[in-house]
């Protein structure tokens, strides 16, 4: 089973490894696939899947309040250890933080979800891509802006991250679909079709746009701080 799902991920991982790194696709090329992912496939596939279900089948209170309440705790540690551990900025604490507080719920997350148990998968990502977006990510553009700027006005960065969110197009997806949901709204047979259709394109593009970007990189270097990332994101957090 484990192998069954392993084994399709680093091939498609190495067909878009092997893709840019013998110049068969530019790299800004694979880029405009993980656009693509990010801005349109993703979310067309949360908004179909959430939309044809009743509420009661993609809404789990337990998940997301035990997912909120570690996402919180493990961010709000790694903010005080940045902070006064290693010394950092308030606005670049708030950033590190993400770091080990988010999962990279988008690309890697779908992707592999989807492989182990279908279309299941979107039942918890979205949840997830709600936290991130509604609490997470606005909690951190609010403090790195309050962090640089002494005399920052809060009623206006609060207002520039609401409408930031409604400019994302995967948080929107999220919504319009639980909005469907919870008013019973079902979409048309060919519209829902269509969404289907490019949705389903979603986890395997995800997965070979990585594996293009990674060509190019190297690591710079390794320190406490760093592995303290690495170490909350892939063990505390899991």
């Amino acid at each position: 089973m484990i192998i069954a799902v392993i084994v399709p991920i680093f091939l498609l991982l190495a067909l878009g490894y092997l893709s840019v790194k013998c110049q068969i696709l530019k790299k800004e090329q694979v880029e405009m696939v993980g656009a693509f992912v990010i801005k349109v496939a993703l979310p067309l596939l949360f908004f179909q899947f959430l939309a044809s279900k009743d509420l009661h089948e993609i809404w789990y209170f337990e998940y997301f309040a035990v997912y909120t309440s570690v996402t919180l705790l493990l961010y709000g540690f790694s903010f005080w250890l940045m902070r006064r551990q290693f010394r950092n900025t308030s606005s670049h604490s708030a950033v590190l933080s993400l770091g080990a507080a988010m999962s990279n719920t988008g690309l890697i997350g779908t992707a592999v979800l989807t492989l182990l148990v279908g279309q299941h998968a979107m039942t918890y990502t979205s949840l997830v891509v709600i936290i991130e977006s509604m609490i997470l990510i606005p909690m951190v553009l609010i403090l790195a802006a309050l962090g640089t700027q002494y005399q920052a006005n809060l009623g206006s960065l609060v207002k520039s991250t609401i409408l930031m969110l409604f400019k994302n197009p995967l948080f929107m997806g999220v919504m319009l679909g639980m909005a469907c949901a919870i008013f019973e709204i079902r979409l048309p047979i060919y519209l829902d079709q269509v969404f289907a259709m490019i949705g389903q394109t979603a986890s395997p593009l995800a997965l070979f746009a990585i594996g293009g970007g990674i060509v190019g990189m190297s690591l710079k270097y390794v320190n406490l701080q760093s592995s303290y990332l690495v170490f909350s994101s892939n063990i505390l957090m899991p």
